[in-house]
């Protein structure tokens, strides 16, 4: 009976002994989690609370253009704890146009998030970082005074700045190009002349350039190479033209041509699409001694009826001759109708798979046509018709 009683008092020694033990990890655990959680909050108070942030009034242009890009400059300033060199804020930057300050947010520009590292000035406890940032004026603002609004967030700390601007309406500088996609001239013109519109605006003097560049035609055998400015006074718009020289050197070939482009617009202008234009010179050299016709044909199917576009009478019987010349890689097709018996009637046709076509005809007097088709391709054509 004793040893009994002797091995229940251990038994009873040896729980109460544990209990203490856990009792004691249980003040360990939570006096560590009194230090870590001691130790958090120095980690976070060491970092900067917002204090403002200001608009540099000067990087603010007092004047703009509804529809520019505008670079501002931001100053943020944070107040800091235990003496760091740098600190680190989170910031929420909003933008927007305003017409009476903070109480007004009329137009959202932009919002920006932005973590900083402040660096503390020299002698005082507060930290400042420098922030650059565009904005876009949007289109369909009304001109007049604006605010540039920027509204600051960090945390629970706010800040809001306006800073003063006038909007106007942007100038209309113009649209400067080309009259035409395409343009054509005979040799013996001599010359051929490109137009340079300036549409959609005439605010401010603005120019271009205009020059030439080879294909199948060159400068000098064909046509005399220009470089050459066109301008425009402020509050001119309308037509400028240049004449490019085209050589009439006698010699018999098939069409050809060079380019002629718009570039380098100046004062605001902008180029619009026709900025480049295909010029071919038709060939009229040929040995029909008859009278030359040129004609543009738009794509397989087109067809032009030559002279100009109706029936002619010749009072002669002979015959009638008519040389067609199209452009290299096509196949224009050339026929020769008659009105006869109140009906039209094909008298000749010469069809092969090129665009050079010879018909020689002999018939009595009466009314014809020439019809030139296009059974292949686009691009201009000279036709030279001779009569008996």
């Amino acid at each position: 009976m004793r040893y009994v009683v002797l091995w229940c008092r251990r038994i009873r020694v040896k729980v109460y002994s544990r209990n203490q033990e856990i009792k004691k990890m249980k003040a360990r655990k939570t006096f560590v989690a009194i230090v870590l959680l001691f130790v958090s909050t120095l980690a976070s108070t060491a970092y900067a609370s917002l204090r403002s942030v200001t608009i540099e009034s000067d990087s603010v242009p007092r004047n703009a253009n509804i529809g520019d890009n505008i670079s501002i400059y931001l100053g943020v300033w944070g107040v800091g704890r235990f003496g760091n060199s740098k600190t680190s804020e989170a910031i929420e930057l909003q933008y927007y146009l305003s017409r009476s300050g903070c109480g007004d947010r009329r137009v959202h520009l932009k919002t920006e998030h932005r973590s900083l590292f402040l660096d503390k000035q020299t002698g005082d406890t507060y930290y400042r970082a420098d922030i650059n940032t565009t904005l876009t004026i949007p289109n369909g603002v009304y001109p007049g005074p604006w605010y540039i609004l920027m509204v600051a967030n960090a945390g629970s700390a706010k800040d809001c700045r306006a800073a003063g601007m006038t909007l106007s309406t942007p100038p209309k500088r113009g649209v400067l190009q080309l009259s035409s996609a395409s343009y054509e001239a005979m040799e013996s013109d001599g010359f051929v002349t490109a137009t340079v519109n300036r549409t959609d605006g005439s605010d401010g003097f603005v120019s271009a350039t205009v020059a030439t560049s080879n294909g199948t035609a060159t400068a000098p055998d064909d046509y005399t190479e220009v470089s050459t400015t066109v301008t425009w006074a402020d509050g001119e718009a309308g037509e400028k033209t240049v004449d490019i020289p085209v050589i009439n050197n006698g010699i018999e070939e098939p069409q050809e041509q060079f380019y002629v482009s718009i570039g380098n617009a100046t004062g605001g202008a902008r180029l619009g699409g026709e900025d480049t234009a295909t010029v071919t010179i038709i060939d009229d050299d040929g040995n029909c001694g008859g009278e030359q016709y040129s004609g543009f044909l738009s794509g397989t199917g087109d067809t032009q009826v030559q002279p100009n576009g109706t029936w002619f009478y010749h009072h002669a019987n002979g015959t009638y001759s008519g040389e067609l010349t199209g452009p290299d890689g096509t196949d224009f097709d050339l026929y020769l109708y008659k009105w006869e018996g109140g009906t039209s009637n094909r008298v000749s046709s010469s069809a092969s798979n090129t665009s050079n076509e010879v018909i020689n005809h002999p018939d009595s007097s009466g009314y014809f046509l020439w019809l030139v088709n296009s059974y292949n391709g686009s691009g201009s054509y000279n036709l030279c018709v001779a009569l008996p």
